[in-house]
């Protein structure tokens, strides 16, 4: 997957990170637009409660997919457990390291590569679950993931349930995009930020029970799926032997 350019999420994180971000705008492809300027900036603060409670569950080597500012990957250095970080963005991984993070690394997954049972546990909060866009798109990254963590490690993946999506008129977004053929709980976004406009880049919304049905076929056994939120929920599995 070709780095980014230009990086546009790397630009609002390193703004935000000097103290000069006013304005960022996440746009979806129907022209629907929000300035999140302060969604971005909560990145840079601590984990959410839920997330500190499944992330005080792990031990070993941690790898956080999607880790952008290195919120989680923080934490679990501050409490003792090796974290290793990769994101798409190099501006991201650069605050990363500004900010203190010790392993991380510029790709996705498909574009990396760890040794077999080199992990303890993998975590993809904030909607990570969907990063892969589309269903095979996912699919490749869980399994990808299932070779990296040992068996009987574990994934931590939250996900947002398509029926209850934030943005406004998501329904009718997704028939629209179904009869353009494109697949159903897909969502296509770009950040414009200071004069730059990203890509788009697609992100699929799962219901709890399409995730707990796609993650065994790709090597993981599900142990629970938790509602957190409105339309956050948080899907544990375990690596199969």
């Amino acid at each position: 997957m070709p780095i980014p350019e230009p990086d546009v999420w790397g630009l609002a994180f390193r703004r935000i990170h000097e103290g000069s971000l006013r304005s960022a705008v996440l746009r979806r492809d129907d022209g629907w637009a929000e300035d999140v300027p302060e969604m971005l900036a909560s990145y840079f603060g601590p984990p959410e409660p839920h997330q500190v409670e499944l992330l005080s569950r792990l031990s070993g080597r941690v790898l956080d997919v999607g880790c952008g500012v290195g919120r989680h990957l923080l934490w679990l250095q501050e409490h003792g457990i090796e974290a290793v970080g990769i994101d798409h963005s190099p501006g991201a991984i650069e605050v990363c390291q500004q900010r203190g993070c010790h392993d991380v690394h510029v790709g996705a997954p498909v574009d990396l590569d760890f040794p077999g049972n080199h992990f303890d546990a993998a975590i993809m909060f904030g909607n990570n679950a969907g990063i892969g866009g589309t269903v095979e798109g996912c699919e490749a990254i869980f399994r990808r993931l299932a070779r990296w963590v040992r068996p009987g490690g574990l994934l931590i993946a939250e996900g947002r349930e398509a029926a209850v999506a934030n943005s406004p008129g998501h329904a009718e977004y997704d028939a629209a995009g179904q009869r353009a053929g494109h697949p159903a709980g897909q969502v296509r976004w770009r950040l414009e930020c200071c004069d730059e406009i990203g890509d788009w880049f697609a992100l699929m919304l799962f219901e709890p029970e399409e995730l707990e049905r796609l993650l065994p076929a790709t090597g993981w056994r599900v142990q629970c799926c938790t509602p957190h939120q409105p339309s956050l929920f948080v899907v544990v599995a375990e690596a199969a032997d």
